[in-house]
């Protein structure tokens, strides 16, 4: 039987990478090959919560990775080169025990959060989410970019001498044109792939109401939609946002609570996964997507599914995807966003005609993918 490992840090994010990542281990599973799995640890309850698929994580072996643990809040880079060797470390160390994957070497791995780890000789292929945000990122997403010079140099330099090169992967997958033709260009093979979405969601009778499902994460530019539904009182507008005090705590201090604090009356906020509340998502005329990411959001994707029109900034992974459904609306600004609301929302309903539109993006697409990978290694 052969072995694939996978790779994925920070698997307790529980965001599109992570149903990215379940859904490479199921195709993995489907065509008969053996799984390990190295990540954080995570409560699967909160896995079936969000996606109903903690049945896929208990089918694999499953080995939990040292955890970060600052022991400062200044010099997170150094202190993340220090948890970096210690990461490496202990991979080497997994490779050394073979009887930990049962005296089976690896035959593949795939990065689903691209890290600076992997193995000299084995297949491997990264996921790309932003270029270069996420490429090659761990262990340094615990560490903000304070784009100064000298220091950023130093911690390069470091890198290269205790953790050692970048890998060279087989393939890095990219979820827009825009990440391909970036990541082209550092020399690396890119492939497009669309990512799958949780066919959950159907449409209802619509009303007029606007809706947003994301996480409080400044590339989400939240501060538009609040804008956004400020210059159009006269439609309800819904955040659907669920708190995860770490990450924001880590990443975005103080944002969650500024984007609470602005909300027009006309903005109803419920924080919880949108599985949670999938009517919300179903009986919305409009999907409104605000971030400013080259690459694609699949909670957009999952609006299409459910029948929303959906609208997204001009020049972004999410604007792309409208391009090729060949439906929705690009915008550069929140003042042209309120006139093409104003304008969607009181058009006939269209909206089990965008629903077929997303059947491109289910699960069982993505997964042919990486099934026609792991045939050729077969």
């Amino acid at each position: 039987m052969p072995h694939a490992l996978i790779i994925h840090p920070k698997l307790s994010i529980l965001a599109g990478g992570e149903f990215i990542c379940l859904n490479v281990i199921e195709a993995c599973l489907e065509n008969g090959w053996k799984v390990t799995l190295l990540s954080d640890a995570v409560d699967l309850a909160k896995v079936d919560e969000i996606y109903a698929r903690a049945d896929i994580l208990r089918k694999i072996d499953w080995i939990e990775l040292p955890r970060f643990k600052p022991f400062m809040s200044r010099f997170r880079a150094l202190q993340a080169i220090r948890y970096g060797r210690r990461f490496k470390q202990f991979i080497q160390k997994i490779f050394d025990n073979r009887q930990i994957f049962d005296s089976r070497p690896i035959d593949m791995i795939f990065s689903t959060q691209s890290s600076l780890f992997g193995v000299k000789g084995v297949p491997s292929y990264h996921f790309c989410y932003s270029y270069p945000k996420d490429l090659f990122v761990y262990p340094f997403a615990y560490y903000q970019k304070r784009n100064r010079w000298l220091y950023d140099t130093v911690i390069k330099l470091l890198v290269r001498l205790f953790i050692g090169k970048k890998p060279v992967p087989t393939a890095v997958f990219c979820n827009s044109k825009a990440i391909c033709d970036m990541v082209e260009r550092e020399g690396y093979e890119a492939r497009l792939y669309y990512p799958p979405i949780q066919p959950y969601f159907h449409p209802k009778p619509k009303k007029k109401q606007v809706i947003l499902a994301s996480r409080f994460d400044k590339w989400k530019r939240l501060e538009w939609f609040v804008e956004i539904a400020k210059l159009c009182p006269e439609y309800l507008f819904i955040l659907v946002c669920r708190r995860d005090g770490s990450f924001e705590k880590m990443f975005n201090p103080g944002y969650a609570d500024m984007i609470l604090d602005s909300l027009p009356s006309n903005v109803k906020f419920v924080p919880t996964p949108i599985r949670q509340v999938p009517w919300l998502l179903e009986e919305s005329k409009i999907f409104l997507y605000t971030g400013t990411e080259p690459g694609i959001a699949l909670v957009m994707n999952e609006g299409v599914s459910a029948g929303c029109f959906p609208m997204a900034p001009k020049a972004t992974g999410n604007a792309e995807v409208i391009d090729s459904l060949g439906t929705g609306n690009t915008y550069t600004s929140p003042r042209e966003a309120a006139d093409l609301i104003r304008k969607e929302i009181e058009a006939p309903d269209r909206s089990q005609e965008i629903a077929m539109l997303a059947t491109q993006f289910y699960p069982e697409m993505f997964q042919k993918l990486i099934s026609g990978i792991l045939l050729e290694k077969k």
